[in-house]
């Protein structure tokens, strides 16, 4: 996600002013497809949006909220280069982001459909900026009641927890775990039946999880594969460091025509021909204080087998390790070293057959 999610805080400002945000059946929101859903949060892939955005350099959230949204309010009503009324929308987002030394909110209100294109610009004194999202997945947990500078941490410790605990693993990877968004759909006089929401975003680089959830050109929903395989390429990396190659194994339904994943993600398909690797298992986690050793222990067992000088020259990877289990199994883990091994040595390891990553 390119565009700054800072995080964001509650919204008391006087009864005229919230009552422009009070929500309702036909109050537009932003777009959104939700790409995985558990029984406490789910993972949104949001759209291209334009948002009009006050920063606040005010620590408190109920401060900056009352603020920001103030400045926002006169821009709503008028107070813009066309003297244009907009129509509101909802939610009010407070996202908090930390700063040199100390912590600054940005107040967002998310623009019509009619004015993303060309939306008004504020007059000079309101100090308001155009923000623009790209697409982007995030992070969301709900909650109810009044969010407050007394709550919300809290409410994020929450949502922290809940990714963690994540039947998908590890596969979901936070932008950034100090910062967050506070969405709040309702008026501070609507006491019953509030709805308000902590939004994380989640890493755009670490874009397999979001590849297989529907962020591809076609919006498709990949089923997931096993193992997740991460691969050592030697001199792959800035002065001819090391480099790390996640790789995900497409159904066979995919095979012949994989969905393209979307650009910003860096993903790319990797054909693999017909090919024998040699292959150790190992139990519990796989980390980086053991994988180097369990790399010397299938290359020890190889060198006392009819194939001790049979690794593949030509490999661009020195090993990689296939993971089958989610971080949250603790017991009959399964995980596994791989080396590539030259075919033309072994009978039965040429084929022509091909295979995508």
């Amino acid at each position: 996600m390119e565009s700054k999610m800072e995080n964001w805080k509650p919204l008391l400002i006087s009864l005229c002013v919230i009552c422009a945000i009070v929500g309702s059946s036909g109050t537009e929101s932003p777009q959104f497809t939700v790409v995985h859903s558990e029984s406490d949060f789910e993972i949104r892939l949001y759209r291209e949006s334009v948002w009009m955005s006050a920063y606040v350099p005010e620590i408190s959230f109920e401060k900056a909220t009352r603020e920001g949204f103030h400045r926002l309010y006169q821009y709503i009503h008028g107070a813009n280069n066309g003297s244009s009324e907009l129509v509101m929308t909802a939610p009010v987002l407070t996202s908090t982001i930390p700063v040199a030394t100390s912590v600054g909110h940005y107040v967002r209100f998310y623009l019509p459909t009619e004015c993303q294109e060309a939306p008004p610009h504020p007059l000079p004194e309101l100090n308001l900026q155009f923000d623009k999202w790209k697409r982007h997945c995030v992070a969301v947990r709900k909650f109810s009641g009044f969010a407050t500078d007394n709550n919300i941490d809290q409410q994020v410790e929450d949502l922290l927890t809940s990714v963690a605990r994540s039947q998908t693993g590890n596969s979901i990877v936070l932008e950034d775990k100090h910062g967050y968004a506070i969405a709040q759909y309702n008026a501070s006089f609507h006491l019953s039946g509030r709805l308000n929401e902590v939004w994380m975003g989640v890493l755009s680089g670490k874009g397999l999880f979001q590849y297989i959830e529907g962020a591809n050109l076609n919006d498709s929903r990949v089923s997931m594969t096993l193992p997740v395989l991460t691969s050592i390429a030697p001199e792959a990396g800035p002065l001819h460091s090391s480099a790390y190659i996640v790789q995900f194994y497409l159904p066979v339904k995919f095979q012949g025509s994989p969905p393209i994943p979307l650009p910003e993600l860096n993903l790319q398909p990797h054909a693999w021909a017909s090919h024998c690797i040699a292959v150790r298992k190992f139990s519990g986690f796989a980390r980086d204080s053991n994988v180097v050793a369990e790399a010397e222990k299938l290359a020890v067992s190889l060198s006392r087998s009819p194939w001790a000088n049979s690794t593949s020259p030509d490999s661009k990877y020195a090993y990689s390790i296939a993971q089958y289990n989610s971080p949250f199994r603790f017991i009959g883990r399964v995980n596994e070293v791989w080396v590539d091994i030259d075919g033309s040595k072994i009978a039965g390891c040429s084929s022509d057959d091909l295979a995508t990553f």
